[in-house]
């Protein structure tokens, strides 16, 4: 098969949805060895902090090991609750292409670019996954900033104790 530009345009924004999920999946291993690290601490020093303070510390830390593997674990069929976008989406940003269904994305490809077929299976097959890339990005990135902000709490907690 013979690729005409457009089919190079796609190829490249799938390579790219890829990468966003790759860059969130190590962002999230770092988080998770980070509060794995703060976990066993906690686990194994006092602090000065009282037995409910280092029970709920544990606790919070354990809820965060539990998010970030379970940002690990492939989805098949899992569905996307999108937020309204108050602006044009940009078709190479993987938080508005998620935040569009599939049949939007399509349609402002095409709107946007010219000389894409559209009825070709290439262009159907390609389209749905980088749809699907970016909800899985998005979704890591999400969970990513979720531990990010919770995670403050027992850092603080030990710094003010120590």
């Amino acid at each position: 098969m013979i690729k005409n530009e457009n089919q190079y345009k796609l190829d490249l924004q799938l390579q790219r949805s890829v990468e966003w999920v790759k860059f969130a999946e190590a962002k999230n291993g770092i988080a998770l060895t980070l509060v794995s690290a703060v976990f066993f601490c906690i686990l194994k020093n006092d602090f000065g902090i009282g037995h409910y303070f280092k029970t709920v510390l544990i606790s919070i830390l354990v809820a965060l090991i539990g998010l970030l593997i379970y940002s690990f674990i492939p989805r098949l069929k899992w569905r996307f609750k999108r937020k309204k976008l108050e602006h044009k989406p940009n078709l190479h940003y993987f938080g508005d292409v998620a935040n569009i269904t599939l049949e939007e994305f399509k349609t402002q490809l095409i709107e946007n670019y010219e000389g894409f077929e559209c009825e070709s299976r290439y262009f159907n097959d390609i389209t749905c996954q980088i749809k699907i890339n970016c909800e899985i990005a998005l979704l890591k990135f999400l969970i990513f900033k979720i531990v990010c902000v919770i995670l403050y709490i027992p850092l603080i907690i030990i710094l003010i104790s120590a």
